[in-house]
């Protein structure tokens, strides 16, 4: 059998993220204004729980870029570029009263790429640092006077996601290399591609450990406040998010065919998608 019969690229997983994400946005921007309709509402359903595939994949994809990236620095960059773009923009429609999201994505991308890369560094000191992007995810995941342009929209649950993607499989305990489950029909994979495999078996630890989490603060010792809504706005369909670990699973590291064009498309698609997406409602409102 083939090795690579059935897996995936990046370029492959790049673009199941950004289909996935469109998905997702068209069911929360044209879908859900008619939702009274009950077929619309059973589609509203579907294309939120389809869309919740997308910041896994975009989330491993940072942890990987950053993991291998020979130029970090520039790389953690354009997202931060990307992250004052978008944010100018959400500020500006909040001026004319259009709250388009509840936080700024290149936020958290840009937050976990930053941590990921000072854990990256040999000294200490540098390392140490990395508690400020981590902080300040924190901060504006339980403030709720910080503006949206200024948020992380996923929060605490996007950054322990990212972080534990490229923890996992840089410090990949020695004992998984040996294990049974990490081959592909006969063919014993690589250790590149067991901390792939290995990240994919985090992501669905780690939804599990905050379903258990949230469970036990709610009907276990019936808390409620801040941390504790936090915590429950990560169960339910975000909790649909475990399947991207098949493709994560599936991923062995192969960069794939991708154009020149492709990493501006990339970057440049997240603010376009919602143009036409907007007009696609007011068309379909008129």
């Amino acid at each position: 059998m083939n090795i690579q019969s059935k897996s995936f690229s990046a370029y492959q997983l790049k673009w199941l993220a950004i289909i996935t994400m469109t998905v997702d946005h068209f069911g929360v921007l044209v879908l859900l204004p008619f939702s009274q309709n009950q077929t619309i509402s059973t589609l509203y359903l579907l294309a939120r729980l389809i869309g919740r595939l997308a910041f896994p994949l975009f989330g491993f994809m940072i942890a990987e870029g950053i993991f291998r990236s020979k130029q970090p620095w520039r790389y953690i960059s354009r997202l931060a570029i990307m992250g004052v773009l978008i944010g100018l923009s959400m500020f500006i429609l909040g001026e004319v009263g259009i709250q388009a999201l509840s936080g700024n994505i290149f936020i958290d991308l840009t937050m976990a790429a930053l941590a990921m890369n000072l854990f990256k560094q040999k000294s200490f000191p540098l390392r140490i640092l990395a508690i400020l992007p981590i902080g300040y995810v924190l901060i504006t995941s339980f403030n709720d006077q910080i503006p949206n342009y200024l948020s992380a929209d996923y929060g605490v649950y996007g950054l322990m996601m990212m972080l534990l993607f490229f923890l996992s499989y840089l410090k990949l305990p020695e004992f998984f290399y040996q294990l049974n489950w990490f081959k592909v029909g006969k063919m014993e994979l690589t250790i590149e591609q067991k901390r792939y495999q290995f990240a994919s078996v985090v992501l669905i630890a780690m939804h599990i450990l905050w379903y258990i989490i949230s469970v036990v603060l709610i009907d276990g010792f019936n808390l409620s406040g801040l941390v504790v809504d936090y915590m429950n706005r990560f169960v339910g369909a975000q909790t649909y998010a475990v399947f991207a670990a098949y493709f994560i699973y599936q991923y062995r590291g192969v960069k794939g065919a991708s154009p020149k064009w492709f990493q501006w498309f990339s970057y440049l698609y997240y603010p376009l998608h919602f143009v036409v997406l907007y007009a696609i409602y007011y068309v379909v409102s008129l």
